[in-house]
């Protein structure tokens, strides 16, 4: 897996500076798996997924087989002072290096997982029988701080 960030060139309203994106290869448990269903801690959360090869601006390092998620910096109160070009460095990393942590358990087949937001530690999620999202109380095996996740029956 590798990341790449992309500047914001259209921005009409104040914006952050711009996106980050993670590449995805073929090998990947990941890969094809919809932003909607990855458990991951990212500034204003997961708002992107699709096929290299269609991707907008094609960039140099990206296979057109392999799988891009990513995430924006365009939501309310997102301004170049708050979201500068190093903050958005920083959340691509992040999210990154939560992709390759999530990846080594090749969870995104077999079973849920969720991320704690405070050391980065996979953990995996029982299935539940429910199609309404619900709120768990958890507390990370790595480094004993309580988390909040959500939760909801897997497709």
């Amino acid at each position: 897996m590798k990341s790449f960030i992309r500047e914001n060139t259209y921005r009409t309203t104040p914006l952050g500076w711009g996106n980050g994106y993670v590449v995805i290869p073929k090998s990947s448990s990941w890969h094809g798996v919809e932003y909607t269903s990855i458990p991951v801690d990212v500034h204003g959360g997961l708002t992107w997924s699709s096929l290299g090869s269609e991707f907008v601006n094609d960039p140099d390092c990206v296979d057109g087989d392999a799988w891009i998620i990513g995430f924006d910096i365009c939501h309310h109160g997102d301004d170049i002072n708050n979201c500068s070009k190093k903050y958005v460095e920083a959340e691509t990393a992040s999210l990154l290096q939560q992709m390759q942590e999530l990846d080594k358990f090749g969870f995104a087949k077999s079973q849920r997982a969720v991320i704690c937001p405070h050391c980065g530690e996979a953990h995996s999620l029982e299935p539940i029988d429910s199609i309404f999202v619900e709120v768990e109380k958890r507390t990370c095996l790595k480094c004993h701080k309580e988390f909040y996740c959500e939760v909801n029956e897997q497709e």
